[in-house]
């Protein structure tokens, strides 16, 4: 049984918050504050700092006092917008493959009920993943860093003979496999763009078994 983490291990994180940012912006030019693509422009641009929507709320706050797009509605619209994200056609090729050769897969992902639920609508997932083995913390209550999850998906499917988890951050995505047992694969970041940067300077117990550049080297 394969088991995968979501964000930049099937799709690039980065691409949910720039469509967040899309929707966002969008916004803005709908109500006759700033153009599209200046507010695009703003919130890309204070991306990397962790300043996009403050600078732009500012900016809006400027212009147009009280009217309501403040840097608390930004931060709601992202965590709760409907987003314009897709896997890539190397990964969904990847996914259907392993299904056509019998392998059951599993999802186990960090995060905010509505907005994990929302990336896995999105890119559709459930075609490849049953209900009963996506996992997500804000419905479980115990994140990565927990055994809860691990064991959840052992429990559901007793009969595997192996357990392997591909994820992309040392900092929590393998500690947990690792101790019972799994085969921890990360999906390493060639581009540099990943939500959390990769480091190997961790304890033995945090670091995956194995090092993959590509999904389709699961094969």
């Amino acid at each position: 049984m394969t088991v995968f983490d979501l964000d930049d291990t099937l799709f690039k994180e980065r691409d949910f918050v720039t469509s967040s940012f899309r929707v966002i912006a969008r916004e803005a030019d709908r109500r006759g504050i700033i153009s599209y693509e200046k507010a695009l422009a703003i919130l890309c641009a204070g991306r990397d700092e962790g300043m996009a929507f403050s600078s732009l709320a500012e900016e809006v706050a400027a212009r147009a006092p009280g009217c309501g797009l403040t840097e608390e509605w930004m931060v709601n619209t992202y965590r709760t917008h409907t987003p314009d994200i897709k896997l890539d056609d190397a990964t969904e090729s990847v996914l259907a493959a392993l299904c056509e050769r019998g392998e059951t897969l599993g999802l186990i992902t960090d995060g905010r009920s509505n907005t994990q639920r929302a990336k896995i609508k999105a890119l559709g997932l459930e075609r490849f993943i049953e209900p009963r083995n996506i996992l997500v913390s804000g419905e479980t209550g115990f994140d990565k860093t927990h055994r809860e999850p691990f064991d959840m998906i052992m429990m559901r499917n007793p009969a595997e003979r192996r357990y392997v988890y591909v994820g992309d951050n040392s900092a929590k995505d393998f500690i947990w496999p690792n101790k019972l047992g799994w085969l921890t694969v990360q999906l390493d970041d060639a581009d540099g763009v990943n939500i959390h940067p990769q480091s190997s300077d961790r304890p033995a117990a945090f670091l995956p078994q194995r090092h993959i550049g590509s999904l389709s080297q699961l094969l």
